[in-house]
């Protein structure tokens, strides 16, 4: 999911409290500040939450924040509910953080479909040049049973001339896949970006193969950018306010609380602690589910079910919609432009029963 409060605040593939990431950035068509485009979910309503969704098989819902494909013949996707009684639900095996909607490829009387979004990277063009931008592309992807419907999420670079300069993509999960069970399972992949990228245009597609209708299934989709940090001067790096003493490169964030191996009680809020850095203007913090309770794995460290930022070195997380499982978390510091700084922590593990 998104971060729908997505790691460094500027707006905010993965979620939830302390300062809502969506506060920290305006508008991520035209953002402003470079540091808006670091570190949260640059994706327009990647869960399908914004707006409402179907609930039915017959209807199409363009979920907010996409358009319809411009590709000729193509139908736009829609959003529909888990309640709706088609091929999701509230249990079916998927994201933890599920909200109301997901994407599905729709009635398409035998079509393939897809939606489109453009996210504007011209803030970030200096730092993309010189190679120092990586991407996060992840998302919950699956189809219906054993019918090979199934959906894949694409983005697309172009330069200032509308050229492609590159791609990324996740996907398809296959029937095969899936061993004919209908699901989402989690999908991501990291990489720079190329030089030279001036937009992003995200398409998710749902390709058609069998039924009536056209199965292909997603949710909680993310594109995040990481800046890398900067390399160390020889002497103390200088932070906010005169500050010296910045970690090294390298240097991990010590953790405090909770203890490796700890078990919480689910359901209830988890304080999570570590110790202040010096310089640092906030933290980046993720959590993920390794392993939900009698099942097999279902993420891993770069499928991200929590992240946001934070302003001190603290983090109360509430674990109500939480499954029981195994969760790991982690968490690095930033300096005032959005960078990070020294390395991430060492991942601790906590069970929650």
């Amino acid at each position: 999911m998104e971060r729908k409060n997505l790691i460094r605040a500027a707006s905010g593939v993965l979620l939830l409290i302390s300062i809502p990431l969506a506060a920290r950035s305006a508008a991520v068509a035209s953002p402003g500040r470079v540091a808006n485009l670091y570190g949260h979910n640059l994706i327009v309503n990647g869960d399908a939450e914004a707006g409402p969704g179907a609930t039915n098989d017959s209807t199409f819902i363009t979920p907010t924040g996409w358009t319809n494909p411009s590709t000729p013949g193509a139908k736009g996707l829609t959003a529909i509910t888990y309640t709706s009684g088609q091929d999701l639900s509230s249990t079916t095996p998927g994201p933890v953080n599920r909200g109301k909607n997901y994407f599905y490829g729709g009635p398409s009387g035998g079509k393939d479909t897809s939606a489109e979004q453009r996210i504007d990277l011209s803030g970030a063009s200096a730092a993309i040049d010189a190679g120092q931008v990586s991407l996060l592309l992840s998302g919950w992807l699956g189809g219906y049973s054993n019918q090979r419907d199934n959906a894949t999420l694409r983005a697309t670079f172009l330069d200032a001339h509308g050229n492609t300069v590159g791609t990324a993509s996740i996907g398809p999960v296959t029937a095969a896949m899936r061993k004919g069970v209908t699901e989402l399972v989690p999908q991501s992949l990291g990489k720079t970006v190329p030089v030279g990228a001036r937009t992003a245009v995200l398409d998710l597609l749902m390709k058609w193969y069998d039924g009536s209708d056209n199965d292909g299934l997603a949710d909680n989709l993310s594109l995040v950018l990481t800046l890398a940090a900067p390399t160390p001067s020889p002497t103390p790096a200088s932070g906010p306010m005169g500050c010296t003493g910045a970690p090294s490169k390298g240097t991990p964030v010590a953790t405090l609380t909770p203890a490796n191996l700890a078990v919480e009680p689910a359901g209830s809020p988890i304080s999570f602690t570590w110790k202040a850095v010096a310089c640092a203007a906030g933290y980046d913090f993720q959590a993920w589910l390794q392993t939900a309770a009698g099942s097999r794995v279902l993420g891993r460290s770069t499928t991200i079910l929590t992240a946001q930022w934070v302003s001190r070195p603290a983090l109360s997380l509430t674990t109500a919609r939480w499954v029981s499982g195994v969760y790991v978390w982690r968490v690095i510091a930033t300096d005032q432009h959005g960078s990070t700084m020294g390395a991430w922590s060492a991942p601790r593990t906590f069970t929650l029963q």
